[in-house]
Formats: structure tokens, sequence, C-alpha cells
């Protein structure tokens, strides 16, 4: 009887798969902008290929109702393309994850290892299927997919902004910062779009103001209301010298770039150079509108 058997789908528990993600931490979602790709890595925890070299972007089906230990930026995928021209390999169990984690490899390749079995998911009795051209996952497990190869961003249709999990995470422990400290999405999401303004990264436009989502529930929204709630609303000491719009605009720029660094009163000790709040968010809808050349943006409150 192979591995998978004990983790197969069972009545009530199976779980349709259409899209997957990869889940962030802010440095690093700030780098896959950068990159506009998701760079693979070498598997580093107690997987069974950790002495295999093998480099691989991991994704989930799974959502996480306690927060997530990988970070707070998610980027969503279509599971189509992610495994059409794949080979699927069975990796492991880890039941140290709770609930158990099952893993699967997908590789272009023919991989040789002992520590991946070629998996048919149309035949082999595992926690994947498919079935009638539609995929399928057991649900009660942690879904974990290690892919073979960058992930380009052209391939992400949604941006999202996560809880991080109170207790765990995958790359610092108790050391990481959103562990101690834990944002709220609001803050992610300003962090970032602070990070994408500042330096003029054009990558991700699209996911900021996706098509068919009410205009209120946008990353583009979210963000915007987080830094309204971070940098204005008594939170920063208006009363500067500075009314001309380019200089309250060159202000909120500089301000942008410390703010999505996470140096929040640095940034707000710089815009204390603008006369006032109402410049202060003519200056940044000046600079929204602009890089989304939207000249008519405002935020639907």
């Amino acid at each position: 009887m192979p591995d998978w058997d004990k983790y197969r789908i069972r009545q009530g528990e199976e779980v349709e798969i259409t899209t997957v993600r990869h889940i962030a931490h802010v440095p690093t979602a700030k780098r896959i902008i950068e990159d506009g790709r998701i760079k693979s890595g070498l598997i580093y925890d107690k997987s069974l290929l950790n002495r295999s070299r093998i480099s691989v972007v991991w994704l989930s089906a799974n959502t996480w109702a306690n927060g997530s230990m990988y970070g707070t930026v998610a980027f969503e995928i279509p599971w189509a393309d992610i495994v059409n021209g794949q080979n699927i390999y069975w990796v492991e169990a880890v039941t140290d994850y709770n609930p158990t984690a099952f893993r699967f490899l997908l590789s272009k390749r023919d991989v040789k290892s002992p520590h991946a079995q070629p998996y048919d998911p149309a035949r082999d009795n595992g926690p994947l299927r498919y079935r009638d051209g539609r995929w399928f996952r057991a649900g009660n497990l942690t879904s974990e997919f290690m892919i073979e190869e960058d992930i380009s961003l052209d391939q992400s249709t949604a941006l999202d902004f996560v809880n991080h999990h109170p207790r765990y995470c995958s790359s610092d422990g108790s050391a990481c910062e959103d562990v101690r400290q834990p944002p709220s999405p609001q803050k992610t999401a300003a962090r970032m779009l602070a990070h994408v303004l500042a330096k003029d990264h054009h990558e991700i436009d699209r996911l900021w103001k996706p098509p068919g989502v009410k205009a209120v529930f946008t990353p583009l929204e979210i963000g915007y209301s987080g830094l309204w709630l971070s940098l204005a609303t008594r939170r920063t000491e208006f009363g500067g010298a500075l009314r001309n719009p380019k200089s309250c605009t060159r202000v909120v720029m500089g301000a942008l770039a410390l703010y999505g660094l996470n140096q929040v009163e640095a940034a707000r000790n710089l815009l204390s150079l603008i006369n006032s709040e109402d410049h202060f968010e003519r200056a940044l809808l000046k600079a929204i509108r602009r890089h989304f050349r939207e000249p008519r943006w405002k935020p639907d409150w």
C-alpha cells in the first residue's frame, strides 16, 4: 500500500482546487515584485528532499483561519496554469503540522529520486485527484505543492493581504517581527502600496484594481485606507511650511519610501513639513493617480 493511501480523500472531505497561493513576508513580497517572478529556492526544512538540491516554489490551496505562518502577502495563481504539463510526484506527509500536510513535487522533467514517487491523480487514490476535468484535494489536510521552476507574476490573478499566525513562522520562528507585532491586512497592504508607489513598480498594477471587484474591496482601497489611518487622522503633526503641490508631492514620495521600510515614525516626521492634512491628501491622491494612470481616482468611502 503506497504512503499516500493513508491520506486519501474520504467521503465528505473533498474540496475542488481552482487556485493556489504563494504567501510571503513583506520584504520577500517586495523582492518578488521587483523580480517580476516568484523565484524557486532550495528546500531547507525537514523534507525528505532537503538534500536533493532541487529548487522549488511553494504553493498551497489552503486558506488559514488562524493566520498564515508563511507571511502576510498572498499571490494567487490559477491551479490549471500551474499543473499544466507537469509530472506529479508524491513526496511525503508532514505529521508535525496540524492538520497534517501532504506534499507533492511538480516538475516538467523526469525526476529520479527515492523520495519522489510518480503519482497519477487520475488513478492513484491519494489526497490529490483529477476527475472529469476537475481537480480535488483532501480538504481536511494541509496542501503543499513544490513547483520546480520560477513562477512569473504574469500568471498571478489576485493579490491579497492576510493575517500572520500569532505563534508560528516558517522562516524566522519566534523572532519574526510579524509574530511579535502582528500587522493588520490594512497595514500590510499600505506597506506594499507605499513600496510600489515610491519605487514606481508597475509589474502588478492590474492586481491592485482587479476587474469585477467592488471598489471598496480592491487591494488599492485597502492599501490607501491603511496609509490614511497610519499617516493622517491626527497621527502626523502637520503644520509645516510646505503648501506648494510639487513640494508636498516630493515629501509624500519620500515618506512613502520610509513607510514601505516600516519606518513609520520617520515617515510621519517627514510629513510634518506639510502644512495640513488636506495638502497631504491631495499629494497622496496625485501620487496614486499618476502611478495608475487614472486621473480621477479617489477612494470609495
